[in-house]
């Protein structure tokens, strides 16, 4: 897996821009199983970070409230 582009680069990953042309071909039948768990992997560290974004956040917001 790839790391994540730096600031600016999103456009040029092919996992993070809806343009690409993986995206454009819609054609996930032709697939084979490498393809797929490179997919699967992908949306897994994916949920990951959001996963880590959404407690890193809630963390910030109770240390204001708690400020308050």
């Amino acid at each position: 897996m790839p790391a994540p582009p730096r600031e600016g680069e999103a456009e040029t990953h092919h996992w993070l821009n809806p343009d690409a042309s993986c995206w454009e071909n819609k054609d996930f039948d032709n697939l084979d199983l490498n393809q797929l768990a490179a997919m699967d992997s992908m949306v897994e560290s994916m949920i990951q970070m959001w996963r880590a974004r959404d407690d890193a956040l809630k963390k910030i917001i109770k240390r204001q409230q708690d400020k308050s």
